[in-house]
């Protein structure tokens, strides 16, 4: 095994992470390297959830601020959540619970990390792995290195010369090894209550991006909490969008003109005072007022026992201007 290595002079920043957010890095890279003649590599970061949590989103960087920005865009990545089932810190035994589909990176060597949100939510107890795995190509360096936030033993790395079998890290033809002196910049998001909502639609029609949007809801299922986060990703970047809500699932092949599909019918409401830009990770993210749901009409409160679905109307241009949905998800209140 050769490892290659990029270096380069760069001025970390820090910065501080929320109670529900497991991470090690400091948020910038000072190097980055690969490993030569894989297909894949993969990079993790061993965290503990001090006893159970549910992870709802991955956060990652691909590559390094130190090389052309976008390099990487384009190569296909996907993430995963693993239990430490010995709570070691060691990967090779690891337990995978969660890989998602392959995906296509993009905001690549900015050390910007998008956000890859996970529904429904994953549940973890003590130690637990989280990821991504990426094309190895040749002369890239999609592992970066965050090397001024010190090393705890917590960051490994992984490759294969045909592709990672998830399931079994320790058969890959480079199986886990420790990356000493650096971190990744890889993310979890634990929120305790996870996702509560139920997906269908799903997968929604392929956006300008090669891939369909996806929608999420995190919080709470009690309608008196008044706690609910509607979050759109996989979105084309820098583009408008917004929720809409029923209680009537339907299904209505490109309304006028669109590119999706809908799958909300009766009664629609559409959160038009939260219109979002997609920003430059491609997500639009909401909190809703359970008391004051839109409809045509005016607003409505959302009651113990009813049922509600959601959906993500978004622009687009796919080649010309047009728009899309994400699939559609219902949550039941109680």
């Amino acid at each position: 095994m050769r490892l290659t290595r990029f270096t380069a002079l760069f001025l970390a920043a820090t910065s501080a992470a929320s109670a529900q957010t497991y991470s090690y890095d400091d948020g910038s890279t000072e190097n980055a390297f690969t490993i030569d003649g894989l297909a894949e590599i993969g990079y993790l970061h061993a965290f503990n959830a001090g006893g159970s949590d549910a992870i709802d989103e991955i956060r990652a960087a691909l590559g390094t601020a130190l090389a052309p920005a976008g390099g990487l865009d384009g190569n296909m990545i996907r993430v995963a959540i693993w239990d430490d089932p010995n709570n070691d810190g060691d990967p090779s035994d690891a337990t995978l619970l969660f890989e998602s589909a392959t995906m296509m990176a993009t905001q690549t060597n900015t050390d910007v990390k998008v956000s890859y949100p996970i529904s429904p939510a994953v549940a973890v107890t003590g130690g637990f792995f989280v990821g991504v795995i990426t094309d190895a190509n040749p002369n890239e360096f999609p592992v970066g290195l965050d090397q001024s936030a010190g090393s705890n033993g917590a960051a490994f790395a992984v490759g294969d010369t045909a592709g990672i079998d998830a399931t079994n890290l320790s058969a890959s033809s480079n199986p886990p090894f420790a990356i000493n002196g650096a971190q990744v910049l890889v993310d979890a998001i634990g929120g305790g209550s996870g996702g509560i909502n139920t997906n269908y639609c799903s997968p929604a029609q392929l956006n300008s991006t090669g891939f369909p949007g996806a929608i999420s809801a995190t919080g709470s299922i009690v309608a008196a909490n008044n706690d609910v986060t509607l979050t759109a990703s996989m979105l084309p970047t820098f583009s408008f969008g917004l929720f809409i809500t029923s209680q009537t699932q339907g299904f209505v092949m490109n309304p006028g003109g669109s590119q999706g599909d809908l799958c909300v019918a009766g009664t629609i409401g559409r959160f038009a005072q939260q219109i979002q830009s997609s920003g430059a990770q491609g997500v639009i993210s909401i909190d809703i007022d359970l008391t004051a749901l839109p409809q045509p009409n005016g607003t409505v409160a959302v009651m113990a026992g009813d049922t509600w679905n959601f959906q993500c109307w978004y622009r687009d241009a796919n080649p010309m201007t047009t728009s899309n949905f994400t699939d559609a998800i219902s949550v039941d209140f109680q």
